[in-house]
């Protein structure tokens, strides 16, 4: 079972979101190369069907990129929302939030807490306004502490 620091959770980014725009912005020159060898060898049609296929490129990887833009903006609200939970944890637990390690990258009902060497469930309300703190034993009690480096 994988744990989480308030640090990991906050500040770790994809490489592969800069990957896709990196991607995105080599298509978009290797295609405008090709248009101005189109029109610059009186339209040869070999040069047009690599423009259009470099364009058709584009749109894709221009697409599967906004749809992990749209993820990352979920995820980055449901970690803000983990984050505030953490602090308040540490508050009521009267502990500093670095000694708090949650199993869980995004808010959701029953995510375990470790506190020192103790375990907890947290149990959100429907609306996710509040929490109960319960604490457990654990039966299988390997875990894994995944710190940002």
């Amino acid at each position: 079972m994988h744990f989480y620091n308030l640090d990991y959770l906050s500040k770790n980014q994809s490489i592969l979101t800069y990957f896709g725009y990196f991607a995105i912005l080599i298509s978009l020159l290797v295609g405008a190369f090709f248009i101005l060898l189109y029109l610059r060898n009186n339209y040869a049609s070999k040069y047009r069907d690599i423009s259009l296929i470099m364009l058709l490129l584009v749109l894709i990887l221009t697409g599967i990129q906004y749809q992990k833009y749209s993820d990352t903006r979920l995820n980055d609200t449901q970690r803000l929302t983990i984050t505030s939970l953490v602090k308040s944890i540490a508050k009521v637990k009267k502990t500093n939030v670095e000694h708090i390690y949650i199993n869980s990258q995004t808010i959701n009902d029953n995510m375990l807490v470790k506190i020192a060497n103790q375990y907890y469930k947290i149990e959100l309300s429907s609306d996710q306004a509040t929490y109960r703190i319960v604490p457990i034993n654990l039966v299988n009690k390997e875990t894994k502490i995944m710190l940002n480096e």
